[in-house]
């Protein structure tokens, strides 16, 4: 039984889902824009108002030269202004939002105020703030660092290079300290920035456990999803101290680039779906999927097509665009799970994902409410390890970059909707 009820859950902010690029993938992304740019952008528009997050590992290895050959070398971008200038006129026509990375590993506080000038220029109303080095809790072990090296003198850099943005950015705001993995670093910096105005949000980055192997039972492991809410939930109690909300800048489901057969398959489509939900439902701010040149878990992959993990997005996005997120409970001993939100216009939209691998799951919904009719579409393919043929409403995107699904009639009984959700699958159900 599903028990939906009117009251809500939260408000989400505008641009909640989005991506996460690479440094070293821009050149790739302003590239694919100009040879095809009706249909790349078209996928950034399926999705609504999102958030690019440019930044990662190379963002730390960068250097910013105004007038010289831009260079996306892994092993030392070149950031230019003409790159960054035709960047923010593809995001100026896709409507999304920008969190751009500085390099704080070289320890130049000048360069990255020399950037950071010029991209708030260039991106005006497009860019919602800086964040400085990528994942400084690694530093030491690195090698970047030396071992006597702490969170205060994190900060200290941090500071040094964020004082000096706003001397010649004064309106410049920020979102850190950009941790990935349970270090002392993240409460002292919510501690020291709880009355920065210039912050904006406290950031986190998120992984499945090492603890959990690379293998598909380990995206449906219920405790795993359990270990994220845990994990969130405490990154989400810290950002308040600092009175602002708690963003995950970089995720998808394993580290360093997924695992081929893994990442790329319907499981970790059902795993990103219900991830970016429980995210969503637990108050994270935003939560960007990292893509980056070669990943396995990329969502647009590097020729600019969509993967099947592109299929979550487009779920979820119907799921939340423009909606509330109501309380609803779920009793049931299957490994599934329930999500509902209400929009503008009254519809309500319940999203059930099925992560049994061979259980059909028949769910009783009591909508609180009588509605008029109600329709559903499926996310499904041909096994949890499909890496291709998945589809959304019997449909994949067209070669155009468009989509849309076709729906199926559910019939509404008073308050009560029932329906079968199959094994290793996905659906949406909107009732009017």
């Amino acid at each position: 039984m599903l028990d939906i009820t009117s009251a809500i859950a939260r408000s989400l902010p505008t641009g909640f889902m989005g991506l996460s690029i690479e440094l070293d993938e821009l050149c790739n992304v302003v590239q694919l824009d100009a040879q095809n740019s009706t249909t790349y952008e078209q996928l950034y528009h399926n999705l609504g108002i999102g958030t690019l997050r440019i930044g990662g590992n190379t963002a730390d290895f960068s250097q910013w030269e105004p007038d010289g050959q831009a260079s996306c070398d892994p092993n030392g971008p070149i950031i230019t202004k003409a790159l960054v200038d035709t960047f923010f006129a593809f995001v100026a026509r896709i409507h999304w939002r920008v969190v751009w990375g500085l390099n704080l590993l070289a320890g130049e506080p000048g360069m990255a105020a020399s950037e950071a000038a010029y991209v708030a220029a260039s991106g005006g109303d497009n860019l919602m703030g800086f964040t400085i080095g990528n994942e400084p809790d690694l530093y030491v072990k690195n090698g970047y660092r030396p071992t006597s090296w702490t969170s205060a003198d994190f900060y200290a850099e941090w500071s040094e290079e964020r004082d000096a943005i706003l001397a010649l950015v004064p309106s410049a705001e920020f979102i850190g300290p950009e941790v990935c993995c349970g270090t002392s670093l993240l409460p002292t910096f919510a501690q020291a920035e709880r009355t920065d105005p210039a912050l904006i949000g406290l950031s986190h980055h998120y992984y499945l456990s090492t603890t959990a192997p690379p293998i598909i039972d380990s995206l449906l492991d219920p405790a795993v999803m359990q270990q994220f809410a845990t994990s969130a939930a405490n990154w989400i109690s810290l950002a308040k101290t600092a009175h602002v909300p708690l963003d995950i800048t970089e995720s998808n489901s394993f580290s360093n680039g997924g695992k081929p057969g893994v990442s790329n398959t319907l499981a970790a489509v059902l795993w990103l779906s219900d991830y970016l939900l429980e995210a969503a439902s637990l108050g994270v701010g935003q939560a960007d999927l990292h893509n980056g040149p070669g990943n396995t878990y990329d969502v647009i992959d590097d020729n600019g097509a969509p993967t099947v993990l592109y299929y979550a997005l487009l779920l979820v996005h119907t799921m939340i665009n423009h909606a509330r997120l109501l309380i609803s409970s779920l009793q049931t001993k299957l490994n599934l799970t329930a999500y509902a939100s209400a929009d503008s216009s009254g519809a309500m939209r319940v999203v059930l994902i099925n992560k049994e691998k061979a259980v059909n799951a028949s769910i009783k919904m009591n909508i609180g409410q009588p509605y008029q009719s109600a329709t559903s579409f499926q996310l499904t393919g041909p096994g949890l390890a499909a890496t291709t043929q998945v589809t959304l409403g019997t449909r994949t995107v067209s070669t155009q970059g468009t989509w849309t699904p076709s729906q199926t009639p559910l019939t509404v009984q008073g308050q009560t909707v029932t329906m079968t959700i199959p094994a290793s699958s996905a659906v949406c159900i909107t009732l009017r």
